[in-house]
């Protein structure tokens, strides 16, 4: 299952199948969110300069911009 609570390994899933893909934590770049986003919850994706997780297959160019952290903004 995807999108459960598993995001770690969902994303280490995803970049043993993708060569230059990289697994982050939200913490590991904390300049790239907004004060009232958590960076330390959410593990992700980096490829190509953008940034996947399951809820975003198709990337977008920050994190901050994964669903789970714009639902932390509403």
């Amino acid at each position: 299952d995807i999108n459960d609570g598993d995001c770690k390994n969902f994303a280490e899933e995803i970049c043993l199948q993708v060569p230059d893909a990289i697994v982050l934590w939200g913490d590991e770049i904390p300049e790239e969110f907004d004060k009232k986003q958590e960076p330390d919850v959410h593990c992700f994706v980096k490829f190509n300069g953008l940034y996947f997780d399951a809820e975003e297959p198709q990337g977008v160019v920050s994190p901050k911009f994964l669903p789970l952290f714009v639902r932390q903004m509403q």
